[in-house]
């Protein structure tokens, strides 16, 4: 292959690789439907987008300049077909609605899941795209794939690991220091599972006690009980409802929002109804302790500014463990594709 024609591919394919980082941050920002001049590159989540970029952008341009003589870049234009081809279907996962479904996986629904699967299909083939390109820059082509396969696994548990302590860190850190302040105020509880019989779970409960304890204490003067509601059952804000009014608040000062289903639809109705009308001088999230590190990042990306309490929910260390991995987990597709 003549040199030109070389560099012409690799420029080519560079162009796709940052083209491809321009619609990551598209579909990030339309998932949560923002726009791009909500952006900021500086959140965590862009800026683990922009490193895996970075890294993949200079392995390029380095394994192409240290292997002038090698003329064979199919792996390069293959990595980056199948990245693209991923990227574009999840970017269809915007305009084209999966079918819903009665089937949960891991208490989302099927088409979630679905979507949840595709982008991180997308995020896996680039950790593959990138430790292939700093593999063949360091070593021989020898057991390539095996060893692409097994550092691109390490690089996810790499990544879950950073979730993990970053969730540790900042839990460490979390002080409750709640003053009512000036103003009207505000406490939003985020909706939880409700049991057999429309009975609020232990989490739910905890989440509205505390609540109705900062009402009670003059630090909130308004509640809002979100949550939508799995087939067959009150919504979770309802359940809230009938299990708040025997806590001595009053029914005129409750509000409730049964549509939302998730973290981050819950933030982006604070953010739609809640923050920019600009009524209430301080708005708190009740949640428990290991989910209000999510619950900030989420709200950092909205460029909300909000107070997040924690629950006095009691859990045995089983379930401390279980809650910490699946909310690293969480955070970490969120970092990544704000889902």
């Amino acid at each position: 292959m003549p040199a030109k024609a070389k560099w012409v591919i690799v420029v080519l394919i560079l162009f796709i690789l940052i083209t491809q980082l321009y619609i990551l941050y598209f579909i990030k920002y339309s998932n949560q439907n923002l726009s791009l001049h909500n952006f900021n590159l500086y959140i965590p989540g862009n800026l683990i987008n922009f490193i895996f970029s970075l890294v993949l952008i200079s392995g390029v341009i380095i394994y192409s300049i240290k292997n002038q003589k090698d003329n064979n870049y199919k792996a390069l234009i293959t990595y980056t077909f199948i990245t693209s081809l991923l990227l574009l279907t999840c970017f269809l996962t915007l305009y084209v609605e999966i079918p819903q479904s009665k089937i949960y996986i891991f208490e989302q629904t099927l088409s979630k899941s679905i979507v949840g699967f595709l982008f991180a299909l997308f995020q896996f083939v680039q950790f593959m795209f990138i430790v292939y390109v700093w593999l063949r820059i360091f070593t021989e082509k020898n057991l390539i794939f095996l060893r692409v396969l097994f550092n691109s696994v390490i690089i996810v548990l790499l990544l879950l690991l950073l979730a993990y302590f970053y969730i540790e860190i900042e839990m460490k850190n979390y002080s409750e220091k709640l003053d009512a302040g000036s103003g009207d105020n505000i406490a939003v509880v985020l909706g939880a599972a409700v049991w057999s019989g429309n009975q609020p779970s232990p989490t739910l409960a905890s989440r509205i006690d505390k609540a109705a304890k900062l009402y009670n204490k003059g630090i909130v003067n308004k509640i809002l009980l979100t949550g939508s509601n799995a087939p067959g059952e009150l919504t979770e804000a309802e359940v809230a409802f009938n299990y708040i009014i025997n806590k001595d608040v009053d029914t005129t000062d409750i509000m409730l929002e049964n549509q939302t289903t998730s973290t981050t639809g819950q933030i982006r109705f604070i953010k739609n109804n809640l923050s920019i009308s600009g009524r209430y001088a301080q708005i708190f999230i009740i949640s428990d302790q290991y989910h209000l590190v999510r619950i900030r990042e989420i709200s950092r990306f909205y460029n909300l500014r909000v107070i997040v309490a924690a629950s006095e929910l009691q859990l045995s260390f089983e379930a401390k463990l279980y809650n910490k991995i699946r909310e690293c987990i969480a955070l970490s597709i969120f970092w990544c594709f704000s889902l």
